[in-house]
């Protein structure tokens, strides 16, 4: 148990650095899903039902 924790303690600073990028990364992609969501959603509004006819 000792090693585990002293492994830990050892990669505090990647593992640290691991979660803060998967965060970031993870964040960046809801944030762009919605934007492409709020895009999209504005060019069905702006679309001409007559179109196609």
């Amino acid at each position: 148990m000792q090693q585990v924790v002293d492994w830990i303690f050892g990669h505090a600073l990647q593992i640290i650095g691991g979660v803060i990028l998967f965060v970031g990364i993870a964040a960046v992609i809801v944030y762009a899903s919605k934007q492409s969501a709020r895009v999209h959603q504005k060019q069905i509004e702006n679309k001409d039902p007559r179109e196609g006819e």
